[in-house]
């Protein structure tokens, strides 16, 4: 590295915590958070008792969105081939023309996200024509950035969702169906509050529990999808520069796919069942056809 960089800090010694007591604290935290959200719902019902059509219209709105999330769920995937058949797992490496791919996304006056979706539509959509399936859309968990543009402190606050993803050929109309199905997610703060509500009670229960619990409502997912901005300057891992980086998701279905963006590079890693797609080099290809045509609507 630069002789003008600071020296690397000392490390850290290990945090010594047992399992009970890493629960313990979780469970306190949350303590002080459900004691917020009762001061909350106290002022909310008083709200509703001086005015209750208007807090009878709002409970209506809560029980529409509790209705929506249950729609967005199931156990059985749209696409046999995403199906997840084994606990094997094999990852796969795209490197984006970038430049182009951003090009591309601006002319269409779209933002990366949701260029990186159409991307996934068209590939998909092909992929499973190759296969002699023709499907609509696919059960989709995705990140959504939850981040105002004037947020101070910057970075990512993020949530996920589950959305149907639109299976269209032409990258250009398949823009302008996921732009419109992400906005409507992003927008719909009801169900978002309710799905940051479930997961800060969930992550606090025996994982055994979570796991049964939620076999129902998330077994059906295809696919598994997350655009992330990664570090905007240079930095370095043992004295050695990292000229990139991937993440790779494990588990959950068939097909998992993470595209970063960093210092003028773009990145897509994805991970998939070997039993359940076979020809993972015919995936990359579609991908990669994709993401060229977004990149020719410069």
């Amino acid at each position: 590295p630069d002789s003008s960089l600071p020296e690397m800090p000392p490390p850290v010694p290990p945090e010594h915590i047992t399992a009970l007591g890493r629960w313990v604290e979780g469970w306190a935290m949350e303590g002080r958070n459900i004691a917020a959200v009762t001061r909350r719902a106290g002022r909310w019902l008083r709200w509703a008792g001086a005015n209750p059509r208007a807090g009878a219209a709002r409970a209506r709105d809560w029980a529409g969105a509790a209705r929506r999330l249950r729609s967005h769920q199931g156990s059985t995937p749209h696409s046999p081939l995403l199906a997840r058949a084994s606990t094997a797992t094999r990852f796969d490496w795209v490197t984006v023309d970038w430049p182009g791919f951003r090009a591309g996304c601006k002319a269409e006056g779209a933002s990366i996200n949701d260029g990186f979706m159409a991307v996934m539509s068209s590939a998909l959509h092909r992929y499973h024509l190759d296969h002699g399936l023709d499907i609509g859309h696919l059960r989709t968990a995705m990140a959504i950035n939850t981040r105002a543009e004037d947020d101070p402190d910057g970075g990512n606050q993020v949530i996920g969702v589950m959305l149907e993803l639109p299976l269209i050929d032409d990258v250009r109309v398949a823009i302008k169906a996921c732009a419109e199905v992400s906005r409507r997610h992003r927008e719909d703060t009801d169900v978002l509050r309710l799905l940051d509500g479930l997961r800060a009670f969930s992550n606090r229960l025996p994982r055994a529990l979570v796991a049964r619990g939620t076999k129902s409502t998330l077994g059906g997912v295809d696919l598994q999808i997350s655009n992330v901005q990664g570090l905007p300057s240079r930095y370095w891992v043992a004295g050695v520069e990292s000229l990139s980086g991937m993440s790779f998701p494990t588990g959950g279905p068939g097909l998992s796919a993470i595209f970063i963006s960093s210092r003028g590079r773009g990145d897509l890693g994805f991970s998939t069942c070997p039993d359940s797609i076979t020809d993972p080099e015919h995936l990359a290809e579609r991908v990669q056809e994709a993401f060229q045509a977004v990149a020719a609507l410069a």
